[in-house]
């Protein structure tokens, strides 16, 4: 007996399962995808769209990250006992969504 290692094949997400990976809302990911700041979708039928399922856990992971990254430091908090401000936001680049031809 041998074992093979596959990856994992691509996947599609549709809208429902991008809402309930992300938390957003509907109206909040066409907003994001709009101002750039959210994977595009990708028509497949002229009645379908579908989400890169790893784009989608990437920018999942890049909120986290920002999120840890603005988070204040032990000595941030004893400082003044709240969050001071920072500029450690990490400025994301609009993109344009084009949708993909099937």
């Amino acid at each position: 007996m041998h074992s093979t290692t596959t990856a994992a094949a691509p996947r599609l997400l549709r809208l429902k399962e991008v809402i309930h990976l992300t938390g957003l809302s509907r109206s909040t990911i066409y907003a994001k995808m709009e101002d750039g700041t959210f994977p595009c979708q990708r028509k497949i039928t002229p009645a379908v769209a579908v989400w890169s399922e790893a784009e989608v856990i990437a920018w999942i992971a890049a909120v986290l990250a920002q999120a840890n990254d603005a988070a204040p430091t032990a000595a941030q908090l004893h400082t003044n006992g709240h969050r001071t401000a920072t500029a450690t936001g990490v400025a994301q680049r609009k993109r344009a969504c084009i949708s993909a031809s099937p």
